[in-house]
């Protein structure tokens, strides 16, 4: 939920009253900026519906290092639930949620409590990179997934450090034995 996250669910008629849940990948303000914001509209701006999750790094949330946390205690508090994750750790929806699960990868980057994400649902996965350089095993953290969301700041290999270009985007979605269906480039 970085800038604008709410403006551009509106202007897109996407409801924030509908979400279940908000995901966080870092504290760097164009991925967070917008987090407590979104908590209040998918709680109607109240603290009476108490729905949805929060899940993100510990930085955003908590604090980390010179990081200090993005999402205050007031919004943390809109929401059912919310939790840091750090890489390889799994949150469980539960049953009401179809037994959806939220992983956590590792990520390389200015944030060493940065991660990304692998939604599953039913038969179905969302891989989510977060900002990362390429590193080893990066890509195999992807496998099996249905789609794959790559945060990819630099054509070529127009090298940008703790981010991905094109060439290493290419390179690593080659190198992978079970490739996503549908990929996605931001």
């Amino acid at each position: 939920p970085g800038p604008g996250a709410l403006v551009k669910s509106v202007e897109n008629k996407q409801s924030p009253s509908k979400l279940n849940a908000i995901f966080v990948s870092h504290a760097h303000i164009d991925h967070c900026n917008d987090a407590a914001v979104m908590c209040e509209a998918m709680n109607f701006g109240s603290f009476h519906t108490q729905r949805g999750y929060l899940i993100g790094a510990k930085s955003v949330l908590e604090g980390a290092g010179e990081f200090e946390k993005e999402v205050a205690e007031y919004f943390k508090k809109m929401v059912a639930k919310w939790k840091s994750l750090k890489a390889s750790e799994t949150f469980n929806f539960g049953e009401n949620h179809g037994n959806a699960t939220l992983t956590a990868t590792k990520t390389v980057h200015e944030d060493p409590t940065g991660i990304g994400f692998v939604l599953k649902a039913e038969a179905k996965s969302i891989g989510y990179t977060g900002d990362t350089e390429d590193f080893k095993g990066l890509w195999e953290q992807y496998e099996n997934c249905t789609a794959l969301v790559v945060n990819c700041l630099r054509p070529f290999r127009d090298k940008f450090p703790f981010h991905l270009s094109i060439d290493e985007v290419a390179d690593g979605i080659n190198s992978m034995k079970k490739k996503p269906l549908k990929i996605v480039l931001t």
